[in-house]
Parts: structure tokens; sequence; C-alpha cells
């Protein structure tokens, strides 16, 4: 039984590790398979291999509350508790899983530099024009963080509000969005883009940043089933 926050953590923890297990083995093997073909190719053979990395982060926000969510609950945790663990968690991994990317990345990069392995890694740090390590691997800290805070904060709202009001929120969100655009708002996006590049991570991150927060806000008395929030409104109406 979880009656602390220690028993939550943990299991976070151990889900995030076994995960982390297998994506880490899944980006090591394309970096090994790279290198194969760039043999076999000869030089000027390009790849990345940043995909399962950001795909996990990526895809990670729409499994929580199958699963852990109901697992922590039935186990006395609370879900304030749930949220904590899962978030700390998550950055915590991400800090772990993009330094070990970045490891890889800069190990390839040595050994292209020598001739050694005819493989040129992309990564989204060149665009920073810097061959600062600790940048590129802050950009994939903060581009992670962006990708899992957002889409933490979009699978909250279908939780707590169910498919159809989310799909009337993302309509009424998207209208605004492109009146904006069409209002100069895309313009001082690209321009952002390209003159303030650091700047405009930095803001992805704080996005990211305040997803999760808000999905703090929402989920920490949130229901057990999806949609479950307006269901709980409607019999207590009856």
């Amino acid at each position: 039984m979880f009656s602390t926050f220690n028993g939550p953590f943990k299991l976070m923890f151990e889900d995030l590790k076994k995960q982390t297990i297998i994506i880490l083995s899944i980006t090591v093997s394309i970096l090994i398979l790279f290198s194969i073909s760039g043999y076999l190719i000869g030089e000027n053979f390009t790849g990345a291999i940043f995909g399962p990395i950001y795909g996990f982060f990526l895809i990670y926000p729409f499994l929580l509350y199958n699963k852990t969510y109901k697992y922590v609950l039935s186990l006395g945790g609370t879900r304030r508790q749930y949220l904590l663990s899962t978030i700390i968690n998550t950055v915590l991994f991400i800090c772990i899983n993009t330094a070990f990317l970045n490891v890889m990345y800069q190990l390839n990069l040595y050994l292209s530099e020598n001739n050694v392995n005819p493989v040129q890694l992309q990564h989204v740090g060149l665009l920073f024009q810097s061959d600062n390590p600790v940048l590129y691997w802050w950009a994939d800290v903060v581009l992670c963080v962006f990708l899992f805070g957002v889409l933490l904060l979009v699978n909250s709202l279908w939780f707590y509000l169910g498919t159809i009001r989310l799909l009337i929120g993302i309509t009424i969100f998207g209208g605004i969005l492109v009146v904006w655009f069409t209002n100069e708002g895309m313009g001082k996006i690209i321009d952002l883009f390209i003159n303030h590049l650091l700047t405009f991570i930095h803001i992805l991150g704080f996005a990211g940043l305040c997803g999760m927060a808000l999905s703090y806000l929402i989920m920490r008395n949130g229901p057990l089933e999806r949609g479950g929030h307006l269901v709980g409104i409607r019999l207590k109406n009856n």
C-alpha cells in the first residue's frame, strides 16, 4: 500500500527505467545499423538517432492514465503523489536519455572526424552553429520537456473533459490560432526562430513546464475514468 510519496515515486521510476533501457537499446541499434550502412554505402552517409527518444516522450503522456494512474490509486496513493512523481521522474529521465543521446553523438562525431566512422549524424543543436556539447544536450532537454508537457496537458484535458468537449475546445483554440497566424503571427514566429533561436527554444521549454503545471492543477482532483468528471457532475445534479 502507498501511504507516502516514496511508493508512487519508485513505481514511476521503475516504469521509466524499463522504458529507458528499451529506448536506448533501440537508439544504439540504429547507430550500429547506420555505421554498417555507412561502410557499405561509402562517404557522405547521413542519419539521425534522436527519433526513438523524441518519439517516446511524444507518446508517453498518452499512456500515463491508462495503467499506472489507476494502479497507484488502487494501492492507496493520491492523485497529487502520482502527478508529482510522474513529472519529477519524467524530467529526470529526459535528462538521462538526452545525455546518453549526446554521448553517442559526440562519440560518433569524434570517430567521424578521425575517419573511423563515415556516418554524419544530424542533431537539432546544429541549428545553433555552435560546437558546445552542453548546448546540444540542453536543446534536447528543452524540446523533450516541451513535447511531454504540452501533450500531457492535452491528455489531462482529454481525461478530465472527455473526447467531445476536448474536440470542441481544440476547434475553438485552433480557430483563434488561425486568426493570429493570419495577422502576422506566423511572421513573428519565423523571425524569432531565425534571429533568436535560443530564445525560441526556451519559450517552447517554458510552454512545456506550463503544460506540466496545468496538468497537475487539472488532475489533482481528477476522475478515475476518462470524462468521469462530467459524469460525476451529472450524477450530482440528478
